[in-house]
């Protein structure tokens, strides 16, 4: 198996999806099947907390999450074929870092390496060399992102 989707995953999910895996099956490379879409919802949600001052761990300081409620959905997005994950990497940009992404969708860095990474993988983008120390990308031949 490919390194593909090992970078945060911990041993049991590793394990389970080893042990419920048939011969032959490929893991995490549906973003380029053609068969697959997805819809990702904008949510605002309510979340309770409450104090818990036994459990004080250094990022909640005590704080305890109960649980979390859906008050609306504010938008909804399908994405099915490239031209829809594409439509993340503006028309201008010939070749890009991920600096220059985070720069266009005032997004942070750390975001569009994931994105880029995900695309990458795919084979909807393709790394041309490098930009001083950050990978320099382009839109794969064959791929668009005009609709």
């Amino acid at each position: 198996m490919s390194g593909i989707g090992l970078l945060n995953e911990k041993p049991l999910h590793a394990s389970l999806k080893q042990w419920h895996a048939r011969p032959g099956d490929r893991f995490e490379v549906l973003l380029s099947h053609p068969n697959f879409s997805l819809e990702v919802l904008l949510i605002r949600e309510e979340e309770l907390r409450r104090y818990d001052g036994k459990r004080k761990r250094w990022r909640r300081r005590g704080w305890v999450t109960e649980g979390r409620r859906l008050v609306e959905v504010l938008d909804r997005r399908v994405f099915g074929n490239s031209a829809d994950w594409l439509a993340f990497v503006p028309d201008e940009l010939q070749s890009f870092t991920t600096k220059d992404l985070a720069t266009v969708a005032d997004t942070n860095r750390e975001l569009e390496q994931k994105m880029a990474y995900c695309l990458r993988e795919a084979k909807m983008i393709e790394l041309i060399g490098r930009q001083g120390r950050a990978n320099l990308y382009r839109v794969a031949n064959g791929q668009s992102n005009l609709e």
